[in-house]
């Protein structure tokens, strides 16, 4: 948060090249004044020089571009009294995401071989770019990618598993959903209520289970969106740490919760190892103390544990 006092007070700020910010916010508010508003206004500088916007009173400046400009960027603030101002930066949800993504796609732990594709979602599903080993162009797709519409669950999952569904025969086929809300849509982008959009985005999962795919969902949104629908998303996952999920039930994935960009990174770092374990090529050196017995467990896809209390056993 920066800080200013009107009279042309200055503030900057510095977007490096690793930043890779697609839209940025000035949230402005105004406090120190009394009687009738001051004549105040705030205006937003690129590191070219040009003025990106300007808004009076208590406003957000937006800018937006593909990416946007990097180097020191100024927030001019004036007045014709002395205005107190208060100015937050904000990275947009799906810029993290995005920033988030792209790390799990140049995962240390794929190999030359592995390919990914990318679907999008809102009303519909969409395959912005089909499987592929080249990572750039996955990651050229991530960033063209918009907020808007609604949340079409079913579809994206449907779409992803038909897109897999080309993978040659005996290949790891994982989907990994990343969503910011509830299912509100039907298949084909038909409306519905909450409790059938729901239905519909577990049944695809199903579906693509059964067709050799393992599905990880993260959510990535306030606990007061997302936190009642958790046990949706699990039941999409078939979250393996579920007690309701059996050892004889295959293809079992995993539902995490992100708050912040950093927990999303350690998410996608997290299934990014899963998958690799699966498919047993984990890039992970382990000392073997003389004389321990190592087994090979890769190969099974089974997950979750017996409960046999429930069961009526032993």
């Amino acid at each position: 948060v920066e800080e200013g006092t009107g009279g042309n007070d200055l503030n900057t700020f510095v977007i490096s090249t690793e930043d890779h910010l697609l839209g940025l916010k000035a949230q402005v508010s105004r406090s120190g004044y009394a009687g009738d508003c001051p004549d105040a206004q705030f205006r937003l500088r690129k590191p070219t020089g040009t003025v990106a916007t300007t808004c009076s009173g208590s406003c957000a400046l937006t800018t937006t571009g593909k990416p946007i400009e990097t180097g020191t960027w100024e927030l001019e603030g004036w007045a014709d009294e002395e205005t107190e101002f208060t100015v937050g930066w904000y990275l947009q949800r799906i810029d993290a995401a995005k920033r988030s993504a792209k790390t799990f796609i140049d995962s240390a732990q794929w190999k030359s071989q592995d390919e990914i594709g990318l679907v999008s979602f809102s009303n519909q599903a969409t395959v912005e770019q089909a499987l592929t080993d080249e990572r750039e162009l996955v990651k050229t797709a991530l960033d063209d990618l918009a907020t808007g519409g609604q949340t079409n669950l079913g579809d994206a999952i449907a779409e992803a598993a038909s897109e897999l569904s080309s993978a040659p025969s005996g290949a790891g086929k994982f989907i990994v959903l990343l969503t910011d809300g509830k299912a509100n849509l039907c298949q084909g982008g038909s409306s519905c209520s909450e409790a059938q959009a729901a239905s519909w985005a577990v049944e695809a999962a199903n579906t693509a289970r059964a067709q050799n795919t393992t599905v990880y969902v993260i959510g990535f949104a306030d606990e007061s969106i997302i936190g009642g629908y958790e046990d949706t998303l699990k039941q999409i996952a078939k979250d393996k740490d579920e007690p309701t999920i059996r050892t004889d039930e295959q293809y079992c994935g995993k539902y995490y919760y992100a708050a912040d960009e950093e927990a999303l990174q350690e998410m996608y770092d997290l299934i990014a190892f899963e998958i690799a374990r699966t498919m047993g090529s984990v890039d992970l050196t382990i000392p073997i103390p003389k004389g321990m017995e190592i087994r090979d467990f890769s190969s099974s896809q089974t997950c979750g544990i017996w409960n046999d209390e429930k069961e009526g056993g032993a």
